[in-house]
């Protein structure tokens, strides 16, 4: 896929059926896939959705652990 969304998928992990599970898409379009890290920014265990540009500038949307629906 090369739309910039971020997606997820949760690993069941010995679970009967797929492996994996298809948990929707979590961002959009905030940077191409090149400048996307994932890293735990406040020592929560939580990875947190960064964005680094060619000039180096850090853009930072911490992960709460709130899922959004709708």
């Amino acid at each position: 896929m090369t739309d910039d969304v971020v997606r997820a998928w949760l690993n069941n992990r010995g679970g009967s059926g797929s492996p994996w599970t298809y948990l929707g898409q979590v961002a959009t379009g905030a940077a191409s896939r090149d400048e996307v890290r994932f890293a735990d920014l406040n020592g929560d265990h939580r990875d947190d959705y960064l964005t680094v540009d060619n000039a180096g500038v850090v853009n930072a949307w911490t992960n709460n652990g709130l899922t959004r629906k709708g």
